[in-house]
């Protein structure tokens, strides 16, 4: 799909978004700002940031665990048809021989 640029109606309708998020919490009367008692903690947002990440890492790893890791016999290798490594004359034998020395 190929972006096209917009029309006249698009422009419009950004000029006006990027107005309205520009200019609307200057007109609207909003009480004076303060700080949340947290904020006050040496290094808070150090820990905070530091937990966040942490949580991310986890969560993901969950995830990953839950949905995207699979079996050892996920493909059908581990079953009757397998890959032929285990029979004999296999590559698994042939490495074998070279590590001992032997020729095939």
């Amino acid at each position: 799909m190929k972006l096209q640029r917009p029309g006249a109606r698009g422009w419009i309708v950004a000029l006006v978004l990027a107005l309205v998020v520009i200019v609307g919490p200057m007109l609207v009367p909003h009480a004076e700002e303060h700080e949340a008692w947290w904020s006050s903690i040496p290094a808070w947002w150090a820990i905070f940031g530091l937990l966040a990440a942490s949580a991310a890492i986890l969560l993901s790893a969950l995830l990953g665990w839950m949905f995207l890791e699979q079996g050892e016999d996920f493909y059908g290798e581990g079953s009757e048809g397998g890959d032929g490594l285990e029979e004999e004359g296999g590559r698994d034998d042939a490495n074998t021989a070279r590590r001992e020395g032997r020729s095939r």
